[in-house]
């Protein structure tokens, strides 16, 4: 991707609650202007611009509709390196840790009662993390982000332990 800031070229605010349609909005509005078939009787040199800067809009909308990939990009924005947290609470570590064992041996029914647990604390987290970017607290960002990521894991095992018992009860049956 483009070394520009993807919310300042999509010509958005900097926001981790960033909603979908006016994503994708700037996306097709930027896009009108800036698409290589607009260019096709310019000069080629022009031509190859209109194609990277078209490349660089999608690769942006790409990484800002991840919520993942747009908390790195903020975290750096606030001088925070997603790659380099510092270690995450040990009692949020040992919860994460009993988490991945109960979906371990998790049945179907008790999976799915997971997911809205971990759904809940994922939202709550999300909520905790957009103060922590609105408000420049690093520590809190750092431990959030950290365990937003944890948390995105699990909901991850959560989902292909469903897939892999509703598999298991078709082919069983």
């Amino acid at each position: 991707m483009s070394r520009v800031n993807p919310f300042e070229l999509l010509g958005l605010e900097p926001s981790f609650l960033l909603k979908n349609d006016m994503l994708e909005r700037a996306h097709k509005d930027k896009l009108r202007l800036t698409h290589p078939d607009l260019f096709v009787t310019d000069a080629p040199s022009i031509q190859e611009k209109a194609l990277i800067l078209s490349c660089n809009i999608t690769d942006a909308y790409v990484a800002l509709k991840n919520p993942s990939t747009r908390a790195d990009i903020l975290a750096k924005m606030h001088g925070l390196d997603p790659e380099d947290l510092p270690p995450l609470d040990p009692g949020f570590l040992q919860e994460s840790f009993i988490w991945q064992e109960t979906l371990d041996d998790a049945n179907l029914e008790e999976l799915l009662l997971h997911q809205k647990t971990l759904a809940s604390q994922l939202e709550s987290t999300l909520v905790r993390l957009e103060d922590a970017f609105v408000h420049f607290k690093n520590d809190a960002l750092a431990q959030d982000l950290g365990q937003y990521k944890v948390l995105l894991r699990l909901k991850d095992i959560c989902l292909k332990q469903q897939e892999r018992k509703r598999f298991h009860a078709a082919t069983a049956a």
